[in-house]
């Protein structure tokens, strides 16, 4: 009975569009500039993220520094240029390794995606 009341109400495609819109509606839109990415040795440590930010900010000047939006959902993480162009960085969270602030500047904060590859950090201040 409980199984004909499920299949009668909820259509699995209809379902599947609802939970994709409430995906969409709980992202948050955040404002950044990006500084840079970087490989890096280690999926995670305060001390890969911090050298890894100083060594950034120091080489790149600050008007290469790009506007990004970084739109964080419960499953995804998507960073896009505000001016358009190629999105960056569009991954998924379980693929998150790690996620920090700069501990010099709290305004830089960082984070690392680990790939089968490689472990890739994006600084943003």
């Amino acid at each position: 009975m409980i199984d004909n009341i499920i299949r009668d109400h909820i259509k699995p495609r209809k379902l599947y569009a609802q939970l994709k819109e409430r995906e969409i509606s709980l992202s948050n839109d955040f404002h950044f500039r990006m500084i840079g990415t970087m490989q890096v040795n280690k999926p995670s440590g305060m001390e890969v993220l911090n050298n890894s930010i100083d060594t950034l900010v120091n080489q790149i000047p600050k008007d290469e520094w790009k506007m990004v939006s970084v739109a964080v959902a419960p499953s995804t993480i998507t960073v896009s240029f505000v001016d358009g162009g190629e999105p960056p960085l569009d991954c998924r969270v379980r693929f998150l390794s790690f996620l920090g602030i700069g501990q010099q500047n709290a305004q830089y904060c960082a984070f690392i995606v680990h790939t089968s590859q490689v472990n890739v950090l994006m600084v943003c201040g």
